[in-house]
């Protein structure tokens, strides 16, 4: 006996997924959903895997529209602008770069200065001096729906025992406003190069020396979340969210481990997926080190202003490796596993109670959750 109108209003304070699941309760609410322009954006915004950063002050039928124009230019590779810009410096492969929230950030080799450019119709380029001693910087992240750029060097310059995380603000090239430490220091050793750093939201990580350390700390306050000391060699991990986190292990077999970061215990080895092993040629491993990470699209805290952006919860996560085949054959993969595959092993281990991680052979998981695809080369870098 609900109407219709108030059933609407009280399906919108839901999501995507449990207005799908009540459009099939019953041919009226069917009707009524199918009915309501509002209800039927936010089917179509879950249905592509977007969050909508346009502004309040349209309305549905526009968003909507918005959203269909959206869709197609991505079906049909139909750009509507093309943008030129001109880098006080020339981009090379080997220096620090990134592409997130369509500002494009890059280091210029041998200095401390990053170049940032916001992909617009009439494109700036900002130059940040970081204040840093020339040649010592060595990587960097950023989200700029937080106006965040996190910037690691040395310390004492190169062969530096520790490594400094620096928050700045890109708009402006100061210290970052939320951010109550405005540098955190790391004891490294001699191995002063992070092999990843990361923003999830409000937590910072970064992955250092052989055997890897992952270290994870709250942003805005400085205090360290987890610290994951490997046992192996880890050439890469990303965020599936701010408090879980996967890494790759590139040893004879090689593994991706899921981790969840908890108040109490810090960071909990939640599920181990081993990757396929190859035809092992006598005396040789049938997996093949080397070039082995993990790419995904950047995790921001905010939707991009002005237009759509994946859903967090909808990325896709690439590993490119190299895998022994019979014959000799060492051809280049690309493995591709959906957000929800590995999210999945989280929520079964807290259902279930676990203390001991879920360790799962490849045929057990990999052929139903993951896609492979053959490609000349691994080691390249993807940027969005």
């Amino acid at each position: 006996d609900v109407p219709p109108e108030v059933l609407c209003r009280i399906l919108l304070l839901t999501d995507g997924q449990t207005i799908l699941r009540c459009s099939a309760v019953s041919r009226q609410w069917h009707q009524t959903i199918a009915g309501c322009v509002e209800l039927q954006y936010e089917l179509q915004l879950r249905k592509a895997g977007l969050v909508c950063g346009l502004p309040r002050s349209m309305t549905t039928v526009d968003k909507l529209q918005a959203l269909a124009k959206h869709l197609r230019a991505w079906e049909k590779l139909d750009w509507t602008s093309k943008t030129v810009v001109n880098l006080p410096a020339a981009l090379d492969p080997a220096m620090q770069h990134r592409l997130v929230d369509g500002v494009f950030a890059l280091q210029e080799d041998g200095t401390e200065s990053i170049h940032t450019v916001t992909l617009e119709e009439n494109p700036r380029v900002t130059t940040h001096a970081l204040g840093l001693n020339p040649g010592t910087f060595v990587s960097l992240a950023m989200d700029p729906t937080q106006d965040l750029l996190v910037c690691a060097y040395p310390t004492l310059g190169r062969g530096s025992e520790s490594l400094t995380l620096a928050f700045r603000s890109l708009s402006v090239n100061q210290c970052h406003p939320m951010a109550r430490h405005t540098t955190i220091t790391v004891d490294t050793g001699n191995d002063y190069e992070p092999r990843a750093i990361h923003i999830a939201d409000d937590v910072v990580g970064m992955l250092y020396g052989d055997p890897g350390v992952i270290r994870v700390w709250d942003g805005r306050t400085g205090t360290l979340l987890a610290d994951a000391q490997q046992e192996t060699f880890e050439p890469d991990f990303q965020f599936l969210s701010p408090r879980v986190f996967v890494t790759i292990c590139s040893t004879d077999s090689g593994w991706l481990d899921i981790f969840m970061i908890t108040p109490s215990e810090g960071a909990v080895h939640v599920a181990r997926l081993r990757l396929p092993e190859g035809a092992r040629q006598e005396g040789e491993p049938a997996w093949i080190p080397g070039g082995v990470e993990i790419h995904s699209g950047p995790v921001c805290r905010h939707p991009i202003p002005g237009t759509f952006s994946p859903a967090n919860e909808h990325r896709i996560y690439l590993i490119p490796y190299r895998l022994a085949l019979a014959h000799g054959h060492v051809p280049h993969i690309r493995l591709m596993v959906h957000h929800r595959t590995l999210a999945g092993y989280v929520s079964q281990y807290v259902r279930e109670g676990r203390t001991e991680y879920i360790d799962l052979e490849w045929q057990n998981w990999g052929p139903r959750g993951s896609r492979m695809m053959p490609t000349r080369h691994t080691g390249l870098h993807w940027v969005w």
